[in-house]
C-alpha cells in the first residue's frame, strides 16, 4: 500500500449552487454548501450577507406586526407600522409619532389593537388596516384613523390593480372573498362576495395579484386562480394542492411562490413544485406557523420563520432567483441568514427627485430594532448589523475525491478572499465528516491595488495606466494530521461589518495507489 508520488489539486468551486443541508455532505454536489449562516452568493461568488441600519429616531422595545407604505394624490408620503398594540407614522425622518386611534364605548377607551400579523392597503387617498380579530379602521392621512365596523374583519387587505378592496381570510367566513364597491374602499355591497372552494374544509390563507393581473388564492392544503372582480361573473378554478401558512404568498416576474409548515417553499407557473429540495425541514411548532412572512425584493424571495419551538421568526430563508442552479427540486440558489424578522415592507419613494426603494423589516421578539437592509450594497452603509459585527460561516462539501475508499494524505490549503479592510478569519478543517473540527486563526489584509502601466517599466504611470482588477488575498495553510484520513471538509468563519468575499478554495493532495 503506497501513495502516489504526485500531488493533486482540488479546486473547489465558487459555491454557487448554495446551501443544500438536505443530503449527506458526501453526497451535495461540488459547488454546494453543507452548511451556510449568514452568507448569500452573488452572481458566482460568496460573500456576507447586506447587514441592516436602524431606522428609528426613538426606538421603544416591542414587536413588530406590520409595515406599509403610504402614498397620497397631494405628494404626501407616510411609513406607517404597527407597533405592539398601536400604529405609528413616520415622514421620512426616521421619527416615529403615535397615531391618533379611534375611542369605543361609553366611557371612550382608545383601540388597543391585537397583537397578530396585520394588513394594509390603499384605494383612493384611503389608507385601510385590518388584521381579521379587531374592526377595520381607515385613514385618509396615515395620522387619524376611524373605525370600521361595517366592513368585513379581514386578515388580508388586497388591492385588485384596477378599483376595488378585497377583503380575505375572514374568520367568520374563511372561505369567502369579499370586495368594495368600484373606487370605493368604505363599501361593500350586499352581493360583493364569492366563496373559493366553500366546501373543501379549508381556510384562505394568503392571496396575491397574479403577473397577469389574476388572482391567486392559497388555501391551508389547495390554491385556486380567481378571476379579475367586475361587474361580471367571477370564474373561480382550482389549480392543485399545495399548504400554505402565514403571510407567505408572493408574486414575481412570472411566477407565485409561498411557503408551508415546516418551511418548505412551493412555487407555481404552470405547475407546482417544491424549491427547496436542498433544505432540510426547519419542524416548526404548529402554533407559531402563523407568523411566518414573506417578501418578494431586488430578484429574491425572503422568508422569516420561528426555528423549531421559537415562539418569534429567528431565521431568514434567501430565494435568490437571479441565479439557476439547474436541478428541478432546488433551481434557485438558496441562502439562510440568522435574523429576527417580524414582518417586512417596501418602500418606494423620491427624494430630491431620485427614486429610493428600500426594504425595511420590524423586529419578531420584544426589541427596538426597525431597519432597512443594505440589499443594493450601498457602499456607505455598513454591511453588518447597524455597526455591529455580523458573525457568518459557510462549510464545503466532504470531499473524498471520487474514490471514497483510498486514503490520502492532504498537505495545503488555499483561500481566495477579498476583504475591505483587514479582517480576521478562521479556516477550519476536518478529516472526518462527523469529526471535531482544528482551526486556524489567519488575517487578510484591506485591498491593495495592483496597477498596470506602458512605460516600458520606467516607474511612472503615463496614460494608459490602469486598475488591474480586484485585489485578493491568497492565502495559503498547512493542513496537518498524523493518520491518512478518506476526505476532507473545510469551514470558513468571520465576524465583520464589511464585504468579504471569497473567490476560490483549493486543497493538495495525495491518494494511496492500492487498497488493501
Amino acid at each position: 500500500m503506497s501513495f502516489s508520488n504526485k500531488y493533486q489539486i482540488r479546486n473547489i468551486p465558487n459555491l454557487s449552487g448554495g446551501l443544500n443541508d438536505f443530503a449527506d455532505p458526501t453526497e451535495i454536489r461540488d459547488n454546494e454548501m453543507a452548511s451556510c449562516e449568514n452568507f448569500e452568493v452573488d452572481d458566482k461568488t460568496i460573500k456576507t450577507a447586506p447587514g441592516y441600519v436602524m431606522y428609528d429616531g426613538s426606538p421603544v422595545a416591542d414587536r413588530y406586526w406590520g409595515i406599509f407604505h403610504a402614498r397620497f394624490s397631494s405628494g404626501t408620503q407616510r411609513l406607517i407600522r404597527q407597533r405592539g398594540s398601536t400604529l405609528e407614522y413616520d415622514n421620512g425622518s426616521g421619527t416615529w409619532t403615535n397615531c391618533t386611534l379611534p375611542n369605543y364605548a361609553s366611557p371612550a377607551t382608545t383601540v388597543v389593537l391585537a397583537q397578530v400579523q396585520c394588513s394594509f392597503e390603499m384605494l383612493n387617498d384611503i389608507v385601510l388596516w385590518s388584521n381579521g380579530t379587531d374592526s377595520v379602521m381607515s385613514s385618509t392621512d396615515g395620522i387619524t384613523w376611524t373605525l370600521r365596523s361595517s366592513l368585513p374583519k379581514a386578515k388580508k387587505l388586497l388591492h385588485n390593480g384596477l378599483n376595488r378592496i378585497l377583503y380575505l381570510a375572514q374568520p367568520a367566513v374563511p372561505s369567502r372573498i369579499d370586495w368594495s364597491d368600484i373606487n370605493d374602499p368604505l363599501t361593500v355591497g350586499a352581493s360583493n362576495y364569492q366563496f373559493i372552494g366553500k366546501n373543501d374544509s379549508d381556510d384562505i390563507v394568503d392571496a396575491v395579484i397574479t403577473p397577469t393581473g389574476g388572482l391567486f388564492v392559497n388555501k391551508t392544503t389547495r390554491f385556486y386562480s380567481i378571476s379579475d372582480v367586475t361587474e361580471g361573473t367571477v370564474s373561480v378554478d382550482p389549480l392543485g394542492y399545495a399548504p400554505c401558512v402565514g403571510r407567505t404568498a408572493v408574486s414575481t416576474e412570472n411566477s407565485i411562490i409561498w411557503a408551508g409548515p415546516n418551511g418548505e417553499i412551493y412555487e407555481y407557473s404552470g405547475q407546482v413544485g417544491v424549491i427547496s429540495g436542498n433544505l432540510s425541514r426547519s419542524n416548526i411548532s404548529p402554533a407559531n406557523i402563523s407568523l411566518m412572512t414573506a417578501v418578494y425584493f431586488n430578484g429574491k424571495y425572503r422568508l422569516a420563520l420561528p426555528e423549531g419551538a421559537n415562539n418569534y421568526n429567528s431565521l431568514e430563508l434567501v430565494v435568490n432567483r437571479k441565479l439557476y442552479t439547474g436541478k428541478n427540486e432546488n433551481p434557485y440558489v438558496i441562502t439562510r441568514n440568522r435574523r429576527n424578522i417580524g414582518c417586512y415592507g417596501v418602500e418606494n419613494r423620491f427624494v430630491s427627485s431620485v427614486s429610493r426603494t428600500r426594504l425595511y423589516f420590524g423586529a419578531s421578539l420584544y426589541t427596538a430594532l426597525f431597519a432597512y437592509i443594505n440589499d443594493f450594497r450601498d457602499s456607505a452603509v455598513t454591511q453588518g448589523l447597524n455597526g455591529a459585527e455580523q458573525t457568518c460561516y459557510f462549510s464545503t462539501k466532504f470531499f473524498q475525491e471520487d474514490n471514497p475508499y483510498y486514503l490520502k494524505r492532504y498537505v495545503k490549503s488555499f483561500i481566495d478572499i477579498f476583504v475591505e479592510q483587514e479582517t480576521d478569519f478562521t479556516l477550519s478543517y476536518r478529516f472526518d465528516k462527523n469529526g471535531q473540527w482544528t482551526d486556524v486563526s489567519r488575517t487578510a489584509t484591506g485591498e491593495d491595488i495592483d496597477w498596470i502601466y506602458d512605460d516600458n517599466n520606467t516607474g511612472g504611470f503615463d496614460e494608459g495606466y490602469s486598475f488591474s482588477g480586484v485585489a485578493t488575498n491568497k492565502i495559503f495553510q498547512d493542513l496537518e494530521k498524523s493518520q491518512d484520513p478518506y476526505g476532507i471538509q473545510l469551514k470558513i468563519t468571520v465576524s465583520t461589518n464589511k464585504d468579504v468575499s471569497f473567490y476560490g478554495l483549493a486543497y493538495k493532495f495525495l491518494t494511496k495507489s492500492n487498497f488493501h
